[in-house]
């Protein structure tokens, strides 16, 4: 073999040795849903129901909560395409208790695209909140 396809080979090994290592490291710092409080992984199953009742319910839960519901906010997040309008209004004002900012460009597009006048006027009041009545918090 040619010195420079052995540095090519080694340079390659070099890489994968340090990309297995970088994956390793993100997936030991990736939360286990199996880790999760008993109550955020209880509700946010129940985000999950048929019944439209036991979804608002959960959100409701999820919103009480507050910051220690973080865990739950990309389902709360996926809750705002639900088809029941009240779901979404809550899962809504859920994020904007839970103060992530993950949440945020979610809620933006919901200010500026959703049919529901109400559900606009929501987003657009989580928003304020997150960012006038919780200022830093919503650091995460």
């Amino acid at each position: 073999m040619r010195t420079t396809s052995k540095c090519f080979v080694l340079l390659l090994l070099i890489g994968l040795c340090f990309s297995t290592l970088a994956s390793a490291e993100l997936i030991a710092k990736k939360p286990d849903f199996d880790d999760l409080p008993y109550d955020v992984k209880t509700l946010i199953e129940k985000l999950y129901s048929t019944d439209r009742i036991e979804r608002r319910n959960a959100t409701l839960e999820l919103w009480d909560m507050g910051p220690s519901a973080s865990y739950a906010v990309p389902h709360l997040i996926m809750m705002l395409q639900d088809d029941d309008w009240n779901v979404r209004k809550d899962a809504i004002f859920a994020l904007s208790i839970i103060c992530d900012k993950r949440s945020v460009e979610h809620l933006k597009r919901i200010m500026k695209e959703d049919p529901v006048p109400a559900l606009r006027k929501a987003a657009e009041l989580a928003l304020k909140n997150m960012f006038k009545t919780q200022k830093g918090a919503c650091d995460r």
